[in-house]
């Protein structure tokens, strides 16, 4: 007799992919993407192709930032990319021509999600490891309207 086998399945990763283009807009293929967890100083690296598209996978839940640098242009490193099990960050990078010798890179930080909690302008910024906790049953973002001052029944 065999002993009962029982198959689980779980999502405990996450990923971030984005697009290298210059200042009109255009991809950038050729461009070298180094992602790094910032807890752990693990990285990843790829090259952009001609859709100047990057996209890491399997991604273990976490902070991260991406470094992008090209020759004849500007390095940028952004900072405060938030990994969270099943979730997919877009990562918009904007690489600006410059001519060497090219001493520092561009500090970007990707913006987090910005919720109103009612009372005039104020509102609150929720990272995506923020939103995450957040006790919400589906973990979308349409349930956030719960936590709003200015939300009712309808």
């Amino acid at each position: 007799m065999f002993p009962h086998v029982t198959f689980g399945q779980s999502i405990v990763s996450g990923a971030a992919a984005g697009t290298v283009q210059d200042t009109s807009g255009l991809p950038l293929s050729g461009v070298h993407v180094v992602l790094t967890e910032v807890g752990t100083g693990f990285t990843r690296e790829l090259e952009t192709g001609a859709d100047g598209r990057f996209d890491f996978l399997f991604l273990s839940p976490g902070e991260y930032e991406v470094f992008a640098e090209r020759l004849w242009f500007r390095p940028v490193r952004v900072r405060g990319i938030a990994i969270v099990p099943g979730g997919a960050v877009e990562v918009p990078v904007t690489l600006r021509a410059a001519t060497p010798p090219i001493e520092s890179a561009e500090e970007v930080r990707l913006q987090p999600l910005v919720v109103g909690l009612g009372d005039g302008d104020f509102s609150r910024r929720f990272s995506a490891l923020e939103l995450a906790g957040l006790p919400t049953v589906t973990r979308g973002m349409g349930e956030l309207a719960r936590f709003s001052s200015m939300s009712n029944a309808a």
